[in-house]
């Protein structure tokens, strides 16, 4: 394979990736229509045998209209490689072109389909990145707030050194033990921290932190 088949043989697959990406998208847009006429036009009656074909015929319908939008797509694609060897250049044997512009696409319609989900694989990365961003942003600015207000001090300096003796934290705060006590009950009765009383000093153990995003896997 020379240079230009490598090049052409490039922007083919990534213009057959890209013409696939909008394939899927009217496909989408397709079904949702459908969904919603299918909403209108079985809402009203109530014979379940009048439901139930009409039902299959417009499932029947959508499948018609996906095929059509397959044939057209594929034929968009042929005829745009076919333009795009005239454009790079180098063409052998312009009575080719339509056979030349065939068998380029079904060389590179599998390999686009991965090319493309690796692309959104990519965009989906840069976008949870971006979204972590804005969660440490978020997360800084509310601690920082929270922490004005002496109760949620206690969590924060919890946060940071992970557990305490009353004796300890009131100290370090600059607060007195009875009402340091008072606060970490209050924090204690909604999760966030949690007190072992098994040993004396007792110690103070941060648990949860307001600020801090927390998912649980099993709930998704």
């Amino acid at each position: 394979m020379n240079e230009y088949d490598d090049s052409l043989r490039g922007v083919a697959l990534r213009f057959t990736a890209e013409m696939s990406g909008f394939k899927g998208e009217l496909k989408k847009y397709t079904g949702v229509f459908f969904d919603k006429l299918a909403r209108e036009l079985l809402g009203g009656r109530e014979e379940t045998f009048g439901r139930a074909e009409l039902n299959k015929l417009l499932i029947k319908i959508e499948g018609f209209v996906n095929e059509v939008i397959d044939d057209l797509f594929d034929k968009v694609i042929v005829a745009a490689l076919k333009h795009m060897q005239l454009l790079l250049g180098e063409i052998r044997d312009i009575r080719k072109l339509n056979e030349t512009a065939e068998k380029l696409f079904k060389s590179v319609r599998d390999p686009a389909e991965h090319y493309r989900a690796m692309q959104r694989i990519r965009e989906l990365e840069a976008t949870v990145e971006e979204l972590k961003k804005v969660m440490r942003d978020h997360c800084s600015r509310l601690k920082e707030l929270l922490a004005k207000d002496e109760k949620y001090n206690i969590l924060a300096v919890l946060d940071e050194v992970g557990e305490g003796s009353y004796s300890e934290i009131s100290e370090k705060l600059g607060v007195s033990k009875a009402k340091l006590m008072k606060y970490v009950k209050e924090l204690e009765a909604v999760g966030l921290v949690e007190v072992e009383r098994s040993k004396s000093p007792h110690i103070v153990r941060v648990k949860n932190v307001p600020w801090r995003l927390k998912i649980d896997k099993n709930s998704c």
